[in-house]
């Protein structure tokens, strides 16, 4: 065990290397990115953290080091706990992707409602295509499916519980389908299959089947 903590010890500044390197991925990332877009993989949330997780590593590694080195370990560790805990709260949620896109719900835009936002992807990147929907104060969006060869999105809007309470029973539905185009041109192409598809998806939804 002592071996292992001497060798931990000798070879700190690799851990001080890493820490450094993930910053410095984190801020490249966050400057190149456009404030619309999101890093692929989240890689600019996975460094900013790596880098807290190998200032931790660090410090206890470096209690017979000078002085200043622990102060920045320990102020970065303890700065850092704010910026981390306010960007896990507004970190956008993945909700369905396909080869080329991917849908999310975003908080950048506002706290409520939520964005419901569709990406391309782009190299490293999920480039900001269009807004699916907004209303998550009366509607909940449940379910999403991208149809790449038609150019389309499918949303399932389910009537949120504070408003079926509110409603008392008064309304037409409490779920329907919608569908969204993503290249306009390629979707009027395929009018009749997409309201087949629609048809099929809201008679699923009104004998509370789910649709295949």
């Amino acid at each position: 065990m002592g071996k292992l903590i001497t060798s931990l010890m000798n070879n700190r500044r690799y851990f001080l290397i890493l820490h450094f390197a993930s910053i410095a991925v984190s801020l490249i990332t966050l400057y190149l990115i456009d404030e619309k877009d999101y890093a692929r993989w989240d890689l600019d949330w996975k460094c900013f953290m790596a880098s807290i997780l190998f200032a931790a590593i660090c410090l206890p590694l470096s209690l017979k080091s000078n002085f200043w080195l622990k102060f920045y370990l320990i102020s970065y560790i303890i700065m850092s706990i704010l910026p981390s805990y306010f960007i896990s709260s507004i970190k956008s949620t993945k909700l369905a992707e396909s080869t080329h896109y991917t849908i999310r719900k975003d908080l950048r835009g506002g706290v409520s409602p939520y964005f419901y936002n569709l990406y391309v992807k782009d190299g490293l990147t999920e480039k900001f295509l269009l807004r699916v929907t907004d209303d998550n104060t009366t509607y909940n969006v449940t379910d999403f499916h991208i149809y790449e060869e038609i150019s389309a999105v499918t949303c399932k809007s389910t009537l949120t519980e504070k408003w079926k309470r509110l409603w008392e029973g008064k309304y037409d539905t409490a779920s329907f389908y919608i569908i969204v185009p993503i290249d306009q041109k390629i979707f009027d192409l395929h009018t009749q299959e997409i309201d087949s598809i629609k048809r099929r998806l809201n008679i699923c939804t009104k004998e509370g089947k789910e649709p295949k």
